[in-house]
């Protein structure tokens, strides 16, 4: 498992992590902002941390089927 994966699971109010490359995606509780997970787990000390995005998701399940058609690669040729 990867090392970031392991520290946002210990990180109360995670309910789900997905871990593509350099990318973590994060599912967290309603009421938690990503700033507050932020400072409370310290993970800044650890990882250069950019926040791409931040979008409101109804289960798991959807975020799970975002992060899928996100990452999806795409060629032109």
């Amino acid at each position: 498992m990867a090392p970031a994966k392991e520290h946002f699971l210990r990180a109360p109010g995670v309910r789900a992590v997905h871990v593509l490359g350099s990318r973590v995606y994060l599912v967290l509780e309603d009421g938690l902002s990503l700033e507050k997970l932020l400072a409370q787990s310290r993970v800044e000390d650890f990882y250069n941390v950019r926040v791409e995005s931040a979008e409101a998701v109804a289960s798991v399940e959807e975020a799970l089927e975002r992060i899928k058609r996100a990452d999806r690669l795409k060629l032109v040729v």
